[in-house]
């Protein structure tokens, strides 16, 4: 051992250390120019083919940009040359593109030059249909108390029915068998699907309906915080058409299944029965044929579940057709217009003397049906005042009905100046009686429309009667174009006491000498009450005047009260004579209004009636100095 130490010490301290570490240095270097030009001799002796694809390694470059334009020179030269390349090139791919093009075009215009006739049929009935079918349910529900796509498929069906029979009539007994079970499925999937398309149409007017009835009565809604009882309903209703709907949905996906259920078991039954066949060599079946006859087979299938789809489609569809037809034969109420010769004066009524004779009344035609009035005998003087009283359900508003003959008049009849309305038309009835209802009723339209709906008065008329029940400022100033200005639907851009006037205002507009009121002031405030009555005494002064009402202050001061009570008349008499009487219906009435009402009205009465004798003394007078000259 000559020196021993750390690598650091060593190379400081011995000479022999660092001269072994260069001779290790330079026989490094030796070795690796030994391996050099070891490599250089096996390169040296490579093929060219390795050669070249070394340097073409090396060599390789990346081209940027579009493709340069002496490319496609340099292509098209290759071909034909560079202007008949060119002009071939243009002309084949023209008309490449030119038949395919001219077939598409042909193939559309052959297909829709005939599907354009048979669209024309189709749509010519249907519009005939729909249009009578429609005419024939609105002019009921007025006056009441599908054809090439069918053939073509019979076509194809047959062409496919008798392909199939030729190619293997084995193939009909499974299709026999298919064809039981597809209408087996059809008998138990029809009548549900058709009632629950019954049952979703009868769920979706409810919707609709409330749904408008909520946007008509919102103020009235959010004034009383009913909106989350009305949410709930609406939703209530709604819910339950969605059942409707989803259960429609789940019914067809359930017969789908089954449809397909057949089928799988008839192209099983098919293959299977072809196999058999063909493998017993009863007869000889190639394999194109089989393959053909499982095709048509698929499509016979296809075709038989679309003809059990559409038969069911069909009969659902006609659902509506039955409806529409229930309403077409509705029972129609009498003509509203009779021959000339039937016809009453266009004068009448000229004086409005009413006269009920032994008059029943039913809101129905049946015989079974109870009746609404019984035996109802009275006669009303021309320009007299009656009020009609009595609980609900006594019979006021059908009593009125029956003036208007909107119900069934079972026994007896009513005269207006000795005409039977029962023996004129609807139209002549209606048209000469005024009748201010408890529910006003506007149309959409203008105001002018609203009280002139045949157009019949000018516009002075118009203004002068708006002036009368004291709307003619609101007309003229708070409306846009005054007379012209739109009404809403139902009448919502005006108040209720608003509307009652416009129909006060409709009734002084036509002045017939029978005005019927129903209730109509039971709606509004008293300041119109007021105005109303007021109205009444002064522009019907010589009319007929029935006044149903509940507050028994609006019927005092009438000429007689009407009362009735289970549709038969109780009493008719003058409010004074019926409250002397202590025992009679309306003395209890007024009773049951409390004693303050009750003595006021008793006072009413009388003031009414000392009124009344004063006015025939008056009229006594008069005719006494007509008939003595020496009075005068």
């Amino acid at each position: 051992m000559v020196h021993m130490g750390k690598y650091t010490d060593l190379l400081a301290s011995s000479t022999s250390f660092a001269r072994l570490l260069d001779d290790i240095h330079q026989f490094e270097q030796q070795q690796s120019i030994e391996l050099h030009q070891q490599q250089s001799i096996i390169s040296s002796t490579c093929s060219d083919d390795d050669e070249i694809l070394i340097l073409s390694k090396t060599a390789e470059t990346k081209q940027k940009g579009i493709v340069k334009r002496h490319v496609y020179t340099a292509y098209i030269k290759a071909g034909f040359g560079l202007i008949m390349g060119l002009f071939i090139v243009i002309i084949l791919s023209s008309m490449r593109e030119a038949t395919s093009i001219f077939s598409n075009w042909w193939l559309a215009k052959w297909s829709d030059d005939e599907s354009y006739r048979y669209r024309i049929l189709d749509n010519c009935t249907s519009l005939q249909n729909n249009n009578k079918n429609n005419n024939n349910t609105i002019w009921s529900m007025s006056n009441a108390e599908w054809n090439n796509h069918r053939n073509q498929q019979f076509y194809i069906y047959c062409g496919t029915v008798v392909l199939v029979g030729m190619l293997n009539p084995w193939s009909f007994i499974p299709a026999v068998i298919s064809l039981i079970g597809l209408l087996y499925v059809r008998y138990c999937f029809a009548p549900c699907f058709r009632d629950l398309r019954r049952l979703e149409s009868i769920t979706r007017s409810p919707v609709y309906s409330y749904l408008t009835s909520t946007i008509h009565g919102l103020k009235v809604i959010r004034s009383y915080h009913a909106e989350h009882m009305c949410s709930t309903e609406f939703f209530s209703h709604l819910d339950d058409n969605t059942r409707a709907n989803y259960l429609i949905y789940i019914t067809g996906r359930w017969a789908a299944l089954r449809f397909d259920w057949v089928a799988l078991i008839f192209i099983a039954l098919v293959t299977i029965l072809s196999m058999t066949l063909r493998v017993t060599g009863h007869r000889y079946f190639s394999t194109a044929d089989i393959a053909m006859t499982l095709s048509y087979s698929l499509s016979l299938m296809g075709l038989l579940q679309w003809t059990i789809r559409l038969s069911v489609d069909l009969e659902t569809r006609m659902t509506s057709v039955e409806r529409v037809l229930e309403y077409c034969s509705l029972e129609q109420e009498p003509p509203a217009q009779v021959p000339l010769n039937r016809r009453p004066p266009s004068t009448w009524p000229s004086h409005g003397r009413i006269v009920f004779d032994n008059v029943s009344m039913s809101h129905s035609s049946d015989n079974q049906s109870l009746l609404a009035l019984r035996h109802i005998s009275m006669t009303i003087e021309a320009g007299e005042k009656v009020g009609i009283v009595g609980r609900t359900g006594a019979g006021k508003s059908s009593l009125i009905q029956t003036l208007f003959r909107m119900g069934t008049l079972v026994n007896g009849q009513i005269k207006i100046d000795n005409i039977d309305i029962a023996l004129i038309g609807l139209d002549d009835v209606r048209r000469h009686l005024s009748i201010i209802p408890q529910d006003p009723v506007l149309f959409t339209g203008t105001m002018r429309s609203n009280l002139d709906p045949f157009n019949e008065y000018s516009d002075v008329e118009i203004w002068r009667a708006l002036e009368q029940v004291q709307l003619k400022t609101l007309v003229a100033d708070g409306m846009s174009n005054g007379i012209h200005s739109i009404v809403s639907e139902g009448g919502s851009n005006l108040s209720v006491g608003q509307k009652q006037l416009v129909c006060l205002a409709r009734a002084i507009l036509k002045m017939s000498k029978i005005l019927v009121i129903d209730e109509a002031t039971a709606n509004v405030d008293n300041v119109t009450d007021e105005l109303i009555q007021r109205a009444i005494r002064e522009k019907f002064k010589e009319c007929t005047v029935l006044t149903i009402a509940h507050r028994l202050r609006t019927v005092i001061d009438s000429d007689r009260i009407l009362v009735l009570g289970n549709g038969e008349l109780l009493e008719f008499d003058s409010p004074k004579i019926l409250l002397s009487n202590p025992n009679s219906h309306f003395a209890s009435l007024v009773e049951q209004a409390g004693v303050a009402e009750a003595e006021h009205l008793r006072t009413l009465a009388n003031m009414k009636s000392t009124k009344d004798n004063h006015n025939l003394d008056q009229e006594l007078l008069l005719d006494s100095k007509e008939t003595d000259p020496l009075l005068t």
